[in-house]
């Protein structure tokens, strides 16, 4: 009698990421800080939060959009 091969499912493993140190920034879906002049939630909108350099950022009205400015 001849036994059956064996196959295996090939194993993939997902890369972990570190998660986003607790500093209670606001920071976008990729885990990264947002930058003046880029578009914010209506739900962030009067909000503060810091750019990757540290300095403040406030989700305010521009003309018909909410974006992120500097203070």
């Amino acid at each position: 009698m001849t036994p059956k091969p064996v196959t295996h499912k090939p194993v993939t493993h997902k890369p972990t990421v570190a998660p986003p140190p607790d500093s209670g920034d606001i920071l976008a879906p990729s885990g990264n800080h947002y930058a003046a002049g880029q578009f914010c939630k209506k739900a962030h909108l009067g909000l503060t939060t810091h750019d990757a350099h540290g300095a403040v950022i406030k989700c305010e009205r521009d003309g018909s959009y909410n974006r992120w400015m500097h203070v």
